[in-house]
């Protein structure tokens, strides 16, 4: 893997993230957020943080 291929998987897994959070909460909603919500939230940014680690672990595990 090169750097550029790390860095383009990084940027499709950051605009995934952008893209599900923004279809399940509502930038203008006058809604607050429930406990629900921010669960979700929390499981969102998991999933991403560990797909970024893993994507970031094998670029170092190839160089």
């Amino acid at each position: 893997m090169t750097i550029n291929n790390l860095e383009n998987n990084l940027q499709k897994i950051t605009d995934n993230y952008s893209e599900t959070i923004r279809s399940i909460f509502t930038e203008l909603s006058n809604e607050p957020a429930t406990h629900g919500d921010l669960c979700e939230f929390g499981r969102q940014t998991f999933y991403t943080l560990r797909e970024m680690c893993s994507e970031i672990t094998d670029y170092l595990k190839s160089n």
